[in-house]
């Protein structure tokens, strides 16, 4: 007895074959192509982040060579701050050089320390005393070594700190 439920025609099949195939390679064009895209995105980002980066990175050289340029101990620019609990109590220099008890964190780019001319991105600094101890080797009171923290930050986004010493005549 013949099955009547076995067919032997396979002419839809390769349709359906060929359909799937192209679905299938569709699906992975456009995961390509999102890929892509992000790929695109990220390196933006990471250019953004490098630019911001040099640009942070010249602030604090600013600040650095502001410091070597002073010859006498610099006295604090928050003088209204009376509390040394405060962050900014001993504040010498701040960004933007703000008056005493101004902060300047709003970082508008009328306050600037400066900008790097080529990218267009303003930087400032700020300058923050640590400590100070006696210099090794020089009577007492002649030589002092004092210690100082460098903030700097590109719009406001990125910041790096760094840590200096100088040494000042303090006696004669």
């Amino acid at each position: 007895m013949k099955n009547i439920f076995i067919h032997n025609n396979n002419q839809g099949f390769a349709l359906i074959t060929a359909i799937m195939m192209l679905f299938a390679a569709t699906v992975m064009g456009l995961m390509v192509s999102n890929s892509s895209q992000i790929e695109i995105l990220l390196s933006g980002a990471q250019q953004r982040y490098e630019n911001n980066f040099n640009v942070t990175e010249s602030g604090w050289i600013h600040g650095a060579y502001w410091l070597d340029g002073l010859t006498a101990v610099p006295d604090r620019i928050n003088t209204s701050i009376t509390d040394p609990t405060d962050t900014a109590y001993s504040l010498i220099r701040n960004y933007g050089n703000g008056a005493s008890g101004v902060l300047n964190e709003g970082f508008s780019i009328a306050t600037a320390d400066g900008t790097v001319t080529d990218q267009n991105i303003p930087y400032w600094f700020r300058v923050h005393y640590e400590s100070d101890s006696k210099v090794a080797g020089y009577t007492a009171g002649m030589f002092r070594e004092y210690r100082y923290r460098i903030t700097s930050t590109a719009n406001g986004q990125q910041f790096i700190e760094v840590r200096t010493d100088k040494v000042f005549k303090t006696g004669y």
